[in-house]
């Protein structure tokens, strides 16, 4: 696929219609399988065509002089702005401005009641998507907004895109706004490793809530 890709690097249009391709590809698995593929979805149509299309090594994926200092840092900020974001959406739900069929999707997805379906979760909810989603909206989608705009336009336009992704239009400006803290730490770090580990905070912390909420 990446010998596909690279020998139409002077194509961008043909670029984005491979990038809309593998998107459209994920809703149509998520749809029909009704959300029970996610996991294998996300690996084989958002992880692994990122890895194979983007011109960088999974070697490099830490890089950029990230220290612990830094890690605790960006750890401590993901927290905060994580449990703001949750907070926002709860208030907004407890006000009646949420979707019940998305909030039965979600209690779809969960297997709360056991420590083996919270751990399933985490893997399912946090740790794939922070692994799968970063390397193809920070990653290709990223690589290839930066081709055309400034940094401030790039963090706006990969949350934007992020965000549509999520096709929730009431948690839509939550989503955006950790979509473009989640560009912005990898334009400031380059690398993926700062960008996926606050992912994986915001959306463990997510499934977290809802088990304690759900029990």
């Amino acid at each position: 696929m990446k010998i596909i890709f690279d020998s139409y690097q002077g194509s961008r249009a043909f670029r984005w219609i491979c990038l809309v391709t593998l998107l459209i590809f994920y809703y149509l698995v998520a749809f029909f399988s009704q959300n029970q593929a996610l996991v294998p979805a996300q690996i084989l149509l958002l992880g692994l065509p990122a890895v194979f299309f983007l011109p960088v090594r999974l070697k490099n994926i830490w890089s950029g002089g990230n220290t612990f200092h830094s890690l605790i840092k960006y750890a401590v900020i993901t927290v905060f702005l994580t449990l703001l974001m949750n907070g926002g959406s709860y208030l907004q739900e407890q006000l009646g401005w949420s979707a019940p069929e998305l909030d039965a999707m979600m209690d779809q997805l969960l297997h709360t009641g056991t420590i083996r379906g919270f751990f399933w979760d985490v893997f399912a909810l946090a740790i794939v998507p922070a692994i799968c989603e970063e390397l193809m909206f920070r990653g290709l989608i990223q690589n290839e907004l930066e081709k055309s705009f400034s940094s401030t336009w790039v963090i706006f336009l990969s949350g934007l895109i992020f965000a549509l992704y999520h096709l929730n239009p009431w948690n839509f400006v939550f989503i955006l706004i950790l979509g473009c803290y989640f560009s912005w730490l990898k334009i400031k770090t380059q690398s993926f490793a700062l960008s996926m580990l606050a992912h994986f905070i915001n959306n463990a912390i997510g499934v977290l809530g809802m088990h304690i909420l759900n029990k």
